[in-house]
Order: structure tokens, then sequence, then C-alpha cells
């Protein structure tokens, strides 16, 4: 789906042990894109067969290291952040199933409803960077494992027991790391903001974050201790005594269960001090957390979401000094969902759920470099909704645009650069079907840019250039 020509730009700076691996690597990535397709165990082709077989070999090769193929990946981050500006980390993690797949030596219990409760696979963290309009900038973390059985079986470790763990040996301390690889991004002049669900609401992480100078903006589920003008307070309470600040309409993203939705909300806000949790710590863990200054914002609406209705309760240190900023974190909270579409991406788009690499070391790299071609899928395709009038021509290569418009407006007159005319054109070819206040999504994206790209990589082999 990509051509070579952007691999090579996005990896101009990778470094392999062997330069063979580097050449390999760039046109491993660009076939895996141009097949949408998982490493499987039998091909129906001569040619995909020797593919597999191929990338086989080199995600089982141990001179490949993790770092060599997402290091690249952070310096072409880097590159499209405006100093200055806020750039938005949202976290989620996200169950990949296996449990058809004998061949996995280390997988474990995925299982999290009564319907799952057989499933084995492994677990996927992952950072998506995004401009604060939302427009996807890169990966910043990622990390993929399996949940040992005793983290999993209730019976063999009580939630006090767990708990009781120190914060550096728990799964929990993912979002601290997915806080802490962001340095690079602080230090060119980004103003992180992490985002994450209830699952990240942890008192370490919100410290993390205000220690090295990030932000943070994380759904609560915890009635945690608030403390304003000499009274402590339990948080739900807290702030049900703050009166109603407006209204806003918000969209909340649709997925393969439900279509986008807008929903009118009433928000409340109400400024205090939280103070750190000394239960289930031990007192050297205890005595190394302090309260923190913060901004609690409530997000409700009798609308329902998946069945529930909406109750947001949002912490964030934020400097929240006008109504407009209000509302910016709750937008900023909203697109929250784009991590949802990631995941939706790797699983329907790429296929990762197919791939037969037997263990976490060699499907580490594969669902890298699967998860950055999801990346790019994602700037096609939100280029093309926040920033419609723009040119697409700032996030494509010369000979990207000029395959473009040779195939895409052969009777349309004088091709338009517009985003949001390009990428529905792209789309169409992917089966997108056009509508009343339809846009083009992911998936459909993804299939007509594969059939542009399979062109755009004959072309480059031809020695053809986009000048």
């Amino acid at each position: 789906m990509l051509a070579k020509n952007w691999a090579a730009e996005e990896f101009s700076s990778a470094k392999f042990k062997d330069y063979r691996l580097g050449r390999r690597f760039t046109r491993l990535i660009s076939e895996m894109a141009n097949s949408m397709s998982g490493v499987r165990e039998k091909s129906e082709s001569k040619s995909s067969n020797s593919f597999s077989k191929g990338a086989k070999r080199f995600f089982m090769n141990e001179r490949v290291e993790l770092n060599e193929i997402f290091d690249p990946h952070v310096q072409a981050n880097i590159s499209r952040i405006t100093p200055g500006e806020y750039v938005l980390n949202i976290q989620d993690t996200s169950g990949l199933n296996y449990h058809k797949h004998n061949s996995k030596i280390d997988i474990g219990n995925i299982g999290s409803s009564p319907n799952r409760n057989d499933a084995y696979g492994y677990w996927l963290h992952t950072g998506l960077l995004t401009s604060q309009n939302g427009s996807p900038l890169g990966l910043s973390y990622q990390e993929l494992w399996s949940r040992e059985k005793w983290f999993s079986d209730g019976k063999n470790a009580s939630k006090s027991r767990i708990r009781r763990i120190p914060i550096e040996n728990k799964e929990s301390f993912r979002w601290l790391e997915g806080v802490g690889v962001c340095k690079p991004y602080r230090e060119a002049g980004a103003k992180m903001v992490h985002i994450c669900d209830r699952e990240a609401d942890i008192y370490e992480l919100f410290q993390h974050c205000d220690d090295v100078g990030d932000f943070f903006l994380i759904r609560t589920k915890g009635d945690r201790l608030i403390e304003s003008n000499n009274y402590q307070y339990k948080l739900k309470d807290f702030i049900a005594k703050a009166p109603t600040v407006g209204e806003k309409k918000i969209s909340i993203q649709g997925n393969s269960d439900r279509r986008t939705q807008i929903i009118n909300a009433k928000i409340k806000v109400r400024n205090g001090v939280i103070i750190p949790p000394v239960s289930n710590r031990s007192k050297e863990e205890a005595d190394k957390l302090h309260p923190l200054k913060l901004t609690v914002i409530q997000v409700s609406s009798r609308s329902k979401i998946d069945g529930k209705v909406v109750n947001w309760l949002l912490v964030t240190n934020l400097d929240v000094n006008s109504d407009e900023m209000i509302m910016q974190i709750i937008d900023w909270y909203a697109l929250r969902w784009r991590i949802e579409i990631f995941f939706k991406t790797l699983k329907s788009g790429a296929n990762i759920e197919n791939c037969r690499l037997i263990d976490l070391e060699h499907l580490s790299k594969y669902i890298l470099m699967q998860s950055i071609i999801a990346f790019r899928v994602l700037q096609l395709t939100f280029f093309g909704r926040m920033n419609p009038k723009k040119s697409i021509r700032t996030i494509l290569n010369n000979l990207e645009w000029k395959v473009i418009s040779k195939l895409l407006y052969k009777k349309a007159g004088r091709p338009s650069s517009k985003a949001e005319e390009v990428i529905r054109r792209v789309a169409l070819k992917g089966g997108f079907i056009p509508g009343k206040d339809r846009v083009p999504g992911v998936l459909t994206v993804w299939k007509g840019w594969a059939w542009l790209s399979v062109i755009i990589s004959e072309a480059e082999a031809l020695g053809l250039k986009g000048n």
C-alpha cells in the first residue's frame, strides 16, 4: 500500500547492524503494506509464499532489534511536530486473540468477559501521537506481552497482593513508560498531553506527568479524595457541588458496532488538590507521592453510548483558565477514540491476528511494522477530515502525487490537491459508497491506497520520478 519511496523517507535515519538488513527492511515494509496481509503458514501463490518465507526470515533474524525499527520512526515523528504546540499522546491497551493458533509457544489468557474466558493471545499497548486537532503524527510507544497465569487467576493472587507490588513491577507501569518515551518530543518543543481512559486512573501516572512537566487528561474510575478550602471531599461529591458552566455538542466517533453520534452534554468544572492514596502501598511507596493541583471536569448527558449514559469524570493538570480551554480539553478527550480506530485498523485492515509467527520476540517486530503502516493510513484518512481544504501534497511525496493526478483525475480536468477531495477519490477505489454526510473510513482508504501503491511501486521500479 505504501510506495518504497515513502518507506525510504520515513526510515531514512535507520541504522541496522548490516546494511543489507536495512535494504531488506525497506522493501519488506512496502510489500507488507501492499499485500494488506499477515504472515501466514499457507499462501495461495508461489510469489506470496516466497514473500512469507522472506518475511519470516527477517523477523526471526536475531540481529534485527525493535529499536532499529522504531528509532527512525521517532525521528520522523519529531519532524512532523510544530514546536510550541500541544501534542496529544493517546494511550490504550487491546487484546490480540490467537486462541486458535496452537503453534504459539508463549501466549497467555486474554479472557475479559463470559464469552471470551477461553481466549488466549497477547496484550498490545500503544501510544498514538496526534496534533491538537486530531491529525495523527505517529506512534510514541508500543509493548506486546503475555499475561502470566497467576496474574489473571483470582484464586492464585488476591487484589490486595497485586496492589502492594511496586508500580515498576506491575503491568500498569506501561502507562508511565508511555510518558517517559516522550522525552524527545518534549525536547523538540512539544507540549505533551497524555490522554487515557479509566484503566490509567493511577496516581503514580498523574505524578509522573507532573514531575516531567507534561500534562495529563484522564478519565477517573476511583472516588479519590480532593481537598479544597481546607475541606476534604470524595471526588463525586466534590464535582456534584459545582455549578453547570455550560453545554457542549460532542462528536463520539463511531466503530463497527455503532455510528458516529452527536451528543449534547452538560459541563461542570471545579479546581482542587488531589490527596495521594496510601492504602495497599508500602510506606516507602506511599512516601514517594505528594498532593497535586488539578481540575475536575464532569461531562454528562442522557444520550447513551454502547448502552450507557455519558458521564465522564475527567482530571487534568492543564491550566484551565477560560471557557474556551474547558471546551478544548473536552474535545481532546473525545479524540481518544482515535486509538480505538487504530486497533481496528490493525485487526481488520492488517489482519495481525492471522499472523503465524510463534513467539513474542518475532511477533513484536511484525506488529510494530504493521502499526507504522496503520499510522500512515490513519494519517491519510484524518488529514482529509481535519484539513479538508489543505493540499494533500504536504504528506505525499512527488511520485505519489503524480500517480494520483494521472489515475484519479482522468476525466476531471485539472487535478485538485485538496485533501478532502483526494482522499475521497482514493476511498472510492477501495469500495467507499458516497452518501449524505458519509465520509471515507480507514478501511476503504487502506484498500484504495493499496490499489494505487502497486502502480506507484511499479513506476518507481521503472525509475520514474515525480518531478
